[in-house]
């Protein structure tokens, strides 16, 4: 493709294109043909949408996006993802393709043609609909029934960006600011309560729902003033039927709105609680590291450190893992750990789910390492670029890690 067009071919994952691409580089025309599964031994009915909606966060407003995709992507397929994108552009036209349209190439599968402009949203609309028996009646209906691309929106002027710069630890305090969400002042955002609650010797017992499947809620603790979650939860029957340790070390305290609220469901705060007992205990042994960086059990060995033990978050969708990630950071800000590094897929889904969910005061940019607390919120496309994300880091912790480093990994597939 690179000797036949001229142009540079990356080889990234064009479902995050819109986190990958150059700030200031926003095309105002999209022509793409997103892969219909995953694999072909591994289908995925919702990757070609997800590409989609990634291209139009990247596409310039007023811009115009033509696809070739499956059926699936629509509002009979995931009506979820639909309405995310309309959310950013508004279906203009919509050819059904015969099925024999790429035999050339080796497919014979249904296939549309999409067009989409990004001139606002189009929530609750529908593009106009033909089928086409050939590919002659496709092109006299995109000749005839496709309506000019929108007028393009003017482009914003560039912020200059900042550079990363080490700040003395003296200069660091007359620096520091925290980002409040609007409407919240600095006392309100930090003043906690204790959270009320009730150990449970005898382990509550969940419902079944189903044969393979039980009701959720804590097992071995009740939380004063706790909210249900907001949507049901289930667990294996397996799972239930081994019952979780009580929590342990000092009582948690929280802002009492997140809890009164619901802000934090019962069973979200339930992973706080047990995360900031497992962050409590220090693993088995003393450890030194080796020479090709790797470390070995010397107890009694000069230098010899021990490690914190850790927390494996595994939840399925609709627990909310962004809030609990979120929580389990704002508790141990509150506990005085002050440095946390949470790394994701998307700067983007970082951000929103943290301001979303809780009002932490403790988000600080990449750029603003000189405060040296706070949370460093680092994407995939960040850790790509090694060197620098390797000096960042070590300038932002100047030392071990004090409250958590959360690792946030792409959908997890199962072949």
């Amino acid at each position: 493709m690179q000797a036949a067009t001229g142009q540079t071919v990356s080889d990234h994952d064009a479902e995050f294109i819109a986190d990958l691409i150059e700030e200031g580089s926003a095309p105002t025309v999209v022509l793409m043909n997103p892969p219909f599964a995953s694999s072909a031994t591994r289908s995925d009915s919702t990757i070609a949408a997800r590409h989609v909606l990634s291209a139009l966060k990247a596409l310039r407003p007023g811009g115009r996006l033509v696809a070739i995709v499956p059926a699936s992507v629509s509002p009979a397929g995931d009506a979820g993802l639909w309405r995310r994108i309309c959310a950013l552009a508004l279906p203009v036209l919509r050819l059904h393709l015969p099925r024999a349209a790429f035999r050339k190439m080796g497919a014979s599968v249904s296939t549309d043609l999409l067009i989409l402009d990004k001139s606002g949203a189009g929530e609750g609309a529908e593009a106009a609909v033909f089928t086409c028996p050939d590919l002659e009646t496709a092109l006299s209906l995109l000749q005839g029934k496709c309506p000019p691309r929108p007028q393009l929106a003017a482009v914003k002027a560039k912020t200059p960006a900042r550079s990363i710069k080490p700040v003395p630890a003296s200069q660091s305090a007359a620096r520091g600011r925290k980002l409040m969400l609007p409407g919240n002042s600095a006392r309100n955002a930090t003043a906690t309560v204790p959270l009320q609650m009730t150990h449970l010797e005898t382990p509550r017992v969940n419902a079944p729902v189903s044969s393979v499947y039980a009701s959720y809620a804590p097992q071995r603790i009740s939380i004063e003033g706790a909210q249900p979650h907001p949507s049901p939860l289930v667990e294996s029957l397996a799972m239930g039927s081994v019952h979780p340790p009580l929590p342990k070390g000092e009582v948690l305290s929280l802002p009492e709105k997140l809890v009164t609220e619901g802000v934090l469901s019962e069973a979200q705060l339930e992973t706080i609680l047990m995360a900031e007992t497992s962050f409590s205990i220090d693993l088995p042994g003393r450890f030194i590291r080796t020479d090709d960086d790797g470390l070995v059990r010397a107890d009694d060995a000069q230098g010899a450190v021990t490690f914190r033990q850790g927390y494996f978050l595994g939840d399925g969708t609709g627990c909310g893992k962004g809030r609990q990630v979120a929580g389990t950071i704002l508790a141990g800000w509150l506990a005085g750990r002050r440095k946390a590094l949470w790394v994701s897929k998307s700067a983007t889904l970082i951000l929103s789910r943290l301001c979303e969910s809780v009002s932490t005061s403790t988000l600080y940019s990449i750029v603003d390492l000189g405060l040296r607390k706070g949370t460093m919120l680092c994407s995939h496309r960040i850790l790509c670029r090694l060197k620098p994300t390797e000096n960042a880091i070590s300038l932002f912790f100047g030392g071990p890690c004090q409250n958590c480093i959360l690792l946030i990994l792409p959908r997890w597939r199962c072949l």
